[in-house]
């Protein structure tokens, strides 16, 4: 099994659509943390000095005066529905440079969040692609009877094959973890807060780097999920063509429509999943068709991490057990 599993890693090396398209990634991934450097990066002298002529405009603009004296006036005759009694009018409504920045100092655990989000998005659809090619080169260009003829136990040969696409997915996985992790701590070092806490909707916690590595640990598996779900389609339906169109058409419309016709079943789709497995838990709000005289309460659903990591280890155990199957059972040409 271990020499079976150096072989397909060397075939996965030499495999040149699967290395252009995990490059691919990786500099998308690059281009991702640098657009997210340079909007953390603080506003120009040039940007403060246009705020700032927005700011002097508005001051000096008669209605703002005339509102503001309204104000003044309701606070001094003991307050209005609008202006409560002991409003400092002038530090409430004088506008600030930094209302027309639209900058805000970077956070680096909420930045990285975001950005091990985004990154392991783009490696996890990026080696998905590299399990299908993978695999459906071997069929169309007939070369899989060939390489059966090599290693006849075909579970030795399917697993070898699933393995080596793991690893190497995992290894690109966490190439992204790290570099999501570097790029937010870095402009959070330089121009914001590297303090260990998290915004919930309770307030903010403490993380610890534990849990910060756990996140990057879920990203990871979630990128060899991808490449060998990937792989298991290809295998099953013996053609790069139909998995990929599989793929593309569950995201881009299966998931969409199931929406428009099952009220109620988002908690149950593979995209809800994913992201509670890599940022549980993950709040749904359901709104109801009719909404009585009251106000319009929905209906929440939280995903714990645990319901993401299971509904998903379950569904690709049956997609690896049932294209495994199919390997093993049917002829290859």
């Amino acid at each position: 099994m271990i020499r079976a599993l150096g072989v397909e890693l060397l075939r996965l090396r030499k495999r040149r659509a699967a290395v252009l398209v995990t490059l691919l990634a990786l500099v998308g991934c690059l281009v991702v943390l640098g657009l997210a450097i340079g909007e953390a990066a603080p506003p120009s002298a040039g940007d403060r000095a246009a705020a700032q002529a927005q700011v002097d405009a508005q001051l000096a603009d008669p209605a703002f005066q005339e509102q503001l004296k309204q104000c003044q006036d309701a606070v001094a005759a003991g307050g209005s529905d609008m202006w409560p009694a002991g409003m400092d009018c002038a530090e409430s409504m004088t506008p600030q440079v930094e209302w027309y920045l639209g900058w805000s100092p970077p956070q680096f655990v909420r930045d990285y969040t975001r950005d091990l989000l985004a990154i392991t998005m783009i490696l996890a659809l990026a080696m998905a692609l590299v399990g299908v090619t993978f695999a459906g080169a071997d069929f169309s260009a007939g070369t899989m009877g060939t390489q059966l003829l090599f290693q006849p136990r075909r579970i030795v040969a399917f697993s070898s094959k699933g393995g080596a696409l793991a690893l190497v997915a995992a290894a690109v996985g966490a190439v992204g973890a790290v570099l999501s992790g570097a790029a937010s701590y870095g402009t959070a070092a330089s121009w914001g807060s590297t303090a260990m806490q998290r915004q919930t909707a309770s307030g903010s916690v403490t993380v610890t780097w534990a849990e910060l590595i756990n996140d990057a640990l879920r990203g990871v598996a979630g990128v060899a999920a991808a490449a060998l779900a990937g792989y298991a389609l290809a295998m099953l339906f013996r053609s790069s063509l139909v998995a990929v169109s599989i793929i593309a058409g569950y995201g881009l419309v299966g998931e969409g429509v199931v929406r428009s016709l099952f009220r109620g079943i988002e908690p149950n789709l593979v995209s809800s999943r994913v992201l509670a497995w890599l940022q549980g838990p993950y709040e749904i709000r359901i709104y109801p068709n009719v909404c009585g005289p009251g106000p319009c309460e929905p209906k929440v659903v939280t995903l714990s991490v645990a319901d993401g990591g299971v509904y998903l280890l379950v569904l690709l155990a049956v997609l690896l057990v049932v294209a495994g199957w199919a390997f093993a059972r049917r002829d290859v040409n």
